[in-house]
């Protein structure tokens, strides 16, 4: 029945919202690891005698937060896999099962934005590697013209395929969006819109953040793009319970 799937959907993107949170106060967590640790490194006087010598010692010191800091990286990173692939495209599956002529279309960029940017991404990881382990050590032994130009040739491939991916991840991003607006329309919510023009401010946000040349300026715009990514979720996991609280939905089969 069409009700099912706006009830799955619902549970989907709820579940999607929620772990998307968590990696979002994850994303916060890092940012404020790496906004401590980071000023202290670059403010080290870069001198002959010193500069090594500290450098050393304040990496040392400051070690343990930045264990954290990449752990709670890595965790949310592994969050937000899962939100997307096992939650959010699934919700959007749902979705334009309920309403095809409203979702399909969001449905088709989540899909191929986001898998393309994933078998993209793994795609340069696996170049580089290979480029690393196979034939970049016998070019960078010879000194001809055309053995360097092979390596810059070689070099562009994982470069092409980053490129790529975040091409890719951007359309799945603007599914994303289509996907809270429509929502909003079909089910009459101004919060889902709201949750629409919050990923906009904060995926515009964030390719802003990353044009700022200094890492030390960076790491607050970081933590404001973090922020209003967990509102933004915050928002569309609570919109959906409260959908979901007023929907009439069927019983489990047996009861």
């Amino acid at each position: 029945m069409e009700q099912d799937h706006l009830v799955a959907g619902l549970r989907d993107l709820r579940s999607a919202s929620k772990l998307l949170l968590v990696a979002s106060i994850l994303g916060i967590l890092v940012s404020v690891a790496i906004l401590s640790a980071v000023p202290a490194l670059l403010s080290i006087p870069l001198t002959a005698q010193t500069s090594i010598r500290g450098l050393a010692s304040r990496i040392i010191a400051w070690l343990p937060l930045l264990i954290i800091g990449a752990l709670l990286g890595l965790a949310s990173g592994v969050i937000s896999l899962y939100a997307i692939y096992a939650k959010l495209l699934p919700s959007s599956k749902h979705l334009a099962k309920w309403r095809p002529s409203v979702f399909d279309t969001p449905r088709k960029l989540l899909y191929i934005g986001y898998w393309g940017a994933l078998a993209a991404g793994v795609s340069a990881f696996i170049a580089a590697v290979a480029l690393a382990a196979g034939a970049l050590p016998g070019l960078m032994q010879a000194a001809q013209a055309e053995s360097l130009i092979m390596l810059v040739a070689l070099l562009m491939v994982p470069f092409i395929l980053v490129v790529l991916a975040g091409i890719l991840g951007f359309v799945g991003d603007v599914g994303m969006i289509m996907l809270f607006y429509e929502l909003g329309g079909a089910l009459q919510s101004e919060r889902f819109k709201h949750v629409a023009l919050l990923t906009v401010a904060y995926i515009l946000g964030g390719v802003l953040v990353g044009l700022i040349p200094n890492p030390a300026a960076m790491l607050p715009g970081l933590v404001v793009v973090a922020g209003l990514q967990a509102v933004a979720f915050y928002l569309a996991m609570e919109e959906c319970t409260r959908i979901l609280s007023s929907t009439p939905q069927q019983p489990p089969a047996g009861v």
